[in-house]
């Protein structure tokens, strides 16, 4: 049977992933403001989607990144689906604790690759006059939730653990008995 926090490693699994969906390919990563022969201020967004070879190596960078977490989210949302489908045909066996720990590494590379991106970013935006826009912070959302999906997967990779050993059968200390009466009446 799958459990409430199974149940609930998933929400933030499938949430995490729409996160970086919108974060990556919404056109709102950086926004600046231009004023026409009018004088009339307009505000334009810029997006990471589509790449260009003539951009900013920081921006190139960034772009690959996060491309690369989109990816591992991705990974993520299989790895989850294969862990729910093990749970509920075999139980939570070995197979699912390596499934949920690889979730929760893969998970802390996603983390890592949006944290890198967004500070290369965030270094380089004011030299161009830009500021972050709602994409970004789409971004920094998927980290936070990221962030708990880590921590939940761990908890029940551990608690999960804890069982099976409660489960294992315990070995005697005391040797079987050896059947000597038998033996020494039939002389």
């Amino acid at each position: 049977m799958v459990g409430l926090k199974l149940s609930a490693l998933g929400f933030l699994v499938f949430a995490v992933f729409v996160l970086e969906v919108v974060a990556v390919f919404t056109p709102a990563w950086f926004t600046f403001q231009a004023a026409d022969k009018n004088s009339i201020v307009a505000v334009f967004s810029i997006g990471i989607v589509p790449y260009y070879s003539n951009e900013d190596t920081w921006l190139a960078v960034s772009s690959i990144l996060l491309f690369a977490s989109l990816a591992l989210t991705t990974i993520n949302v299989f790895l989850f689906f294969g862990a729910h489908f093990v749970v509920k045909s075999q139980g939570y066996s070995r197979q699912v604790i390596v499934l949920l720990h690889a979730l929760a590494i893969s998970s802390v590379a996603v983390i890592l690759f949006n944290g890198t991106a967004f500070i290369l970013m965030a270094t380089n935006i004011n030299k161009k006059g830009l500021s972050f826009g709602y994409s970004a912070w789409f971004c920094v959302s998927a980290v936070v939730v990221t962030f708990g999906s880590i921590l939940l997967a761990e908890y029940i990779v551990n608690r999960k653990g804890e069982e099976k050993e409660d489960e294992a059968p315990i070995e005697s200390a005391v040797p079987p008995r050896i059947l000597t009466s038998s033996f020494t009446n039939m002389y």
